[in-house]
């Protein structure tokens, strides 16, 4: 059962619950897993909080005021084209 995407979760440094994995089969044959299958990869990372400077105001920008996307996409998202209907191995 090949990935075709990558789900990745947070959890902060403070959480101490246990963690579930969820699979999806998305065949249309049935996918067994059984007790020992490697079916995730767990990382963790370090991840730097930077300190915070308050300023009165901020310098003008090319954005300026204008809101999420205003810049555009990129060429590769923007010429993407999605497969018609899902592919199964």
């Amino acid at each position: 059962m090949p990935a075709r995407h990558a789900l990745i979760g947070y959890r902060s440094q403070d959480y101490r619950g246990p963690l579930g994995i969820v699979l999806c089969n998305n065949g249309v044959a049935d996918f067994v897993v059984k007790a020992g299958d490697r079916i995730a990869q767990f990382l963790l990372e370090r991840v730097d909080t930077p300190e915070v400077i308050v300023v009165d105001e901020l310098d003008d920008s090319e954005r300026g005021a204008a809101g999420f996307g205003s810049t555009g996409v990129s060429s590769f998202l923007a010429s993407a084209t999605p497969p018609a209907r899902p592919i199964v191995d």
